[in-house]
């Protein structure tokens, strides 16, 4: 997957508000029923703002929640979208969440798998610019979490990235 580019401190309610707020749905969980309904729904070029993302996993488990945001187009077939994981870590008592954000600019077929996939856009950094912007945050803090890099995703698709995270304290954003 792509590197992380979020960290959130709240609870999932909070992450939740925020992101409906700002105009986002949630990800309908990954079953085999709701999966072949978003296949249907790209092959006829229509939309599903619900649609499952594909699991991603960090430390063996997949997302706890995830996001998408439709573009102009407004398809399935191209998205913004973040999935986000909550980890075994507080600060201040509040818990610790991390997130990737990809922005889906197409569908094709996966160069690992060989199976229909979304393809992204290589620069993760400016998905994660939109996010915050979508979300109004004009300054957020920045971390280092990893060495800017050249990579490729489960499914093959290259991504390059500053190696910095955005973190919300999502207490801070409701004052």
């Amino acid at each position: 997957m792509e590197p992380i580019n979020f960290i959130y401190l709240g609870s999932q309610v909070q992450i939740e508000n925020l992101f409906k707020q700002a105009g986002w749905y949630k990800a309908d969980p990954s079953t085999l029923s709701n999966t072949l309904q978003a296949i249907l729904v790209a092959v006829r070029n229509d939309q599903y703002l619900t649609a499952p993302v594909t699991p991603s996993y960090l430390d063996a488990r997949p997302e706890t929640v995830a996001f998408e945001k439709p573009t102009d187009a407004n398809t399935l077939v191209q998205r913004h979208h973040t999935r986000i994981w909550r980890t075994n870590f507080t600060i201040g008592g509040q818990p610790v969440w991390v997130a990737t954000a990809s922005f889906d600019r197409g569908i094709g077929i996966g160069t690992k798998s060989g199976l229909p996939t979304h393809h992204i856009d290589p620069n993760v950094d400016t998905e994660r610019a939109y996010i915050l912007q979508s979300l109004k945050v004009s300054n957020p803090r920045l971390v280092h979490v990893t060495d800017a890099q050249l990579g490729h995703n489960a499914t093959g698709d290259g991504f390059f990235t500053d190696g910095q995270a955005a973190v919300l304290d999502l207490k801070r954003l409701n004052q």
